[in-house]
């Protein structure tokens, strides 16, 4: 994690049984370890965590794009500011706590 402090993020059903999956796969691989995606290291004594990597055909801001994706949908399904920014591990200002806590308006369009 670039913040380099852990976070809480909610999992949905599917996502829980693939994770618990990840982990009994990589026991039965590796024998008891700490890690989702566990591999050897290049000498083959350890278990480690699997290196990322970058796929070449994507562009190498990828990882952000996806976030940035995940921000619009958020805000497109009614996710609150202050709660999107906790799922991408964000601080929340004390601007979004409050604009978060005030009911929403609908304020009329208009034409310009």
């Amino acid at each position: 994690m670039k913040s380099g402090r852990s976070f809480d993020l909610p999992l949905s059903d599917t996502m829980i049984e693939i994770v618990e999956e990840a982990l009994r796969v990589g026991e039965a691989l590796f024998g008891p370890n700490p890690y989702l995606f566990p591999s050897r290291s290049n000498d083959g004594k350890k278990v480690i965590a699997t290196a990322t990597w970058r796929e070449k055909s994507l562009p190498s801001e990828t990882g952000h794009l996806l976030r940035r994706t995940h921000r619009t949908v958020a805000k497109m399904v009614s996710v609150s500011d202050s709660e999107a920014c906790l799922l991408l591990d964000h601080k929340v200002t004390r601007m979004e706590k409050a604009l978060s806590a005030s009911p929403r308006r609908a304020w009329p369009r208009t034409s310009l």
